[in-house]
């Protein structure tokens, strides 16, 4: 009798938990931060930035190992 008590708190309490999950999964939302261009821009520069010393390591005769720099950044 209590294992069966036991197991329906456990449903309720998952089933509540589900219901939760998606209620709040269904009603978010997203908006862009108000320096979300600023941001933007700054991302492009430094991709740029790193792009532009990888091509200059590169010219110099410089071996990049992707061991030493997974994301080929020229570091």
């Amino acid at each position: 009798m209590k294992m069966l008590y036991t197991f329906r708190r456990f449903l309720i309490v998952l089933l509540f938990l589900l219901l939760s999950l998606i209620v709040l999964e269904s009603t978010k939302t997203l908006t862009l931060k108000e320096d979300h261009e600023a941001m933007a821009e700054a991302a492009r520069r430094t991709d740029a930035a790193f792009k532009a010393i990888k091509a200059e390591r590169l010219s110099r005769g410089h071996v990049l190992s992707l061991k030493d720099d997974p994301n080929q950044t020229g570091w």
